[in-house]
């Protein structure tokens, strides 16, 4: 009856050891599988961890049939090198991992334009899985991320390929798939960014010339009101609105350029003014995201509104409304504009933002990797000490089994 109940042991604590490390392993891994964008990386720890048993029960096999058998103290220096050995290629693996990948990990973390979305190396390793039943884990985030990419811009895959009756000589039935629109947007977007701050400072640099050369004018004019039977301060005045206007008509393809094409609302100015000044006495009437569309243009109210009791103050009546608002507006709308650059950077409902397209091109090359890694390491950490228990306990019930007198 003894015989039973040590040889039910052995096996018991034989399958403690990796056949245990296998099975959580599997269960840690599983939302891993069969998924597109995660590619093969769980199934290959499976299979490498599979192959390093296998290779562990040779060795010990050979060891033991050719070793241990001599003495008792080979067989004691067999059974601690097997323990070893195991404890090495449980932790090994790991180990080697985080010296490949965590250094270039870092470097490509670095080089992103917003780090906000992504986890670094290390915080990355601990959120493989969800440890609780709320899906909350990286790896079902990135699954949603590509999901909500695929349905943004109407693809079917996460890897680009061609139709199989695709016309590869003209290019023609070739579909793009999540990581490569990802990678295109980052590319198209870096440019606009690129773009978007030399915009920005050609803009700046041209409005601070306008308005030095405006409030010339402005001073000109006001010496010139305040004493106009003076003719210098005319000429002053005069050669001030003229340099004004020179310069405006000089650098009026530049504006256009920089703030898209430009609209005369004169005839519309009355009716705007009213609109806000109304709403300025009731602020529940303009709901948000409300547009007036005035000479052909959609203009943000609520924005207006915010312009006009930002710079009015409580001093609201139409005249002062007026007087805020230009009689020739900017559209935004043109190829170089810096509005136009701008929203290709920040994206919108239907586009993703710079920093969206980078984090997911960035997730989809090192998170399916790292993510693997971190399940793998996290079953390792747990397991190690079973595995080593395992060969130990495995070893002093086989013996016990075949009646073998033990005094250690």
């Amino acid at each position: 009856m003894k015989q039973y109940i040590y040889k039910g042991l052995k096996i018991l604590f034989f399958l403690a050891g990796f056949p245990l490390l296998l099975v959580i392993m599997l269960i840690t891994m599983a939302p891993m599988f069969n998924q597109e964008i995660m590619g093969n990386h769980a199934a290959n720890w499976m299979i490498g961890f599979c192959a390093i048993w296998v290779g562990l029960l040779i060795v010990q096999f050979v060891l033991t049939k050719f070793v241990a058998k001599k003495s008792d103290f080979c067989r004691k220096i067999v059974l601690v090198s097997v323990a070893a050995l195991s404890m090495l290629c449980v932790l090994l693996p790991s180990a080697i991992y985080d010296a490949a990948v965590s250094k270039k990990y870092a470097d490509a973390y670095e080089q992103l334009y917003d780090k906000s979305d992504v986890k670094m190396y290390d915080a990355l390793m601990g959120w493989h899985m969800d440890f609780t039943t709320e899906y909350k884990s990286e790896t079902y985030y990135l699954l949603q991320d590509n999901y909500d990419i695929q349905k943004m811009y109407g693809l079917s895959h996460t890897y680009s390929e061609w139709y199989d009756n695709a016309d590869k000589e003209h290019n023609l039935g070739y579909k793009y798939g999540t990581i490569e629109k990802a990678q295109v947007l980052t590319k198209q977007k870096l440019e606009a960014l690129e773009n978007y701050n030399k915009a920005s400072a050609e803009l700046d640099a041209l409005e601070e010339q306008i308005a030095q050369k405006q409030a010339a004018y402005d001073a000109a004019k006001a010496a010139y009101e305040a004493d106009t039977a003076n003719a210098e301060l005319e000429n002053a005045m005069n050669e001030a609105k003229s340099a004004l206007d020179t310069f405006l008509a000089e650098k009026d393809a530049d504006l256009v350029r920089l703030k898209g094409y430009r609209v005369d609302i004169t005839a519309y100015k009355d009716e705007l003014v009213n609109i806000l000044v109304t709403a300025v006495k009731d602020k529940n009437l303009l709901p948000d995201g409300l547009v007036i569309r005035i000479a052909g243009l959609d203009l943000d109210a609520g924005s207006l509104l915010n312009s006009v009791l930002g710079i009015a103050g409580g001093a609201i009546t139409p005249e002062t409304v007026s007087g805020l608002i230009p009689d020739v507006i900017y559209t935004g709308l043109g190829e170089q504009t810096v509005s136009t650059y701008q929203k290709a950077v920040e994206g919108s409902d239907s586009d993703l933002s710079l920093a969206q397209a980078q984090s997911f091109a960035f997730k989809a090359e090192y998170y399916p990797s790292v993510l693997a890694a971190g399940a793998m390491k996290y079953v390792c950490y747990v397991c190690v000490a079973l595995v080593v228990m395992s060969v130990f306990l495995t070893d002093y019930f086989a013996r016990k089994e075949k009646g073998e007198e033990i005094n250690e």
